[in-house]
């Protein structure tokens, strides 16, 4: 595509960051059956392989939360685990595999979430996360008692890849 994107290698880790901005490669992708827009117009189903192995059906709220979710703190020093899915076929499926993984969500139309500190760090051991976002927000909240900030967050990603230190330098 003749594009440079950043690309952030995490020391200790087995993944890599890459951001890029482009509707060139969007439109490439979507060529290759992945749909644009929202999702709720098409139809989604979670395959049978997924929905009956505890293993996968981790994996995937995994992959769900680490793409789709996000952990922030409420009030009276609780958090919430928030996965958004506004599609009512997915939500309906994404309930099956809670029940498989054994990990218990509250659901509204739009969402899957858990609430309380407690709960968030038992869906932390059991299912756990591969974002790094996710992973500092929660274990700074565990230490300081705060959440920090998405920039503050964005900063400590930037100058960790660039020095090439692992997410656990940062103290956390």
């Amino acid at each position: 595509f003749g594009l440079k994107p950043h690309i952030y290698y995490p020391k200790n880790g087995n993944s890599i960051r890459c951001v890029l901005y482009s509707k060139e490669v969007v439109n490439f992708v979507n060529s290759l059956g992945f749909p644009i827009g929202k999702k709720k117009n098409f139809e989604i189903i979670i395959p049978d392989k997924v929905k009956n192995n505890k293993d996968c059906a981790k994996s995937f709220i995994r992959g769900m939360f680490d793409t789709d979710g996000s952990i922030y703190p409420q009030r009276n020093n609780n958090m919430i685990v928030d996965i958004s899915i506004t599609h009512k076929q997915l939500i309906n499926e994404f309930k099956e595999i809670g029940e498989v993984a054994g990990v218990v969500f509250n659901y509204s139309e739009i969402r899957a979430y858990i609430s309380t500190v407690n709960k968030v760090e038992k869906f932390f051991n059991k299912i756990g996360s591969s974002n790094l976002r996710n992973i500092i927000k929660f274990k700074h909240y565990l230490k300081n008692g705060y959440a920090l900030k998405s920039y503050e967050i964005e900063r400590f990603l930037t100058y960790y890849s660039k020095v090439k230190l692992p997410y656990y330098a940062l103290g956390l």
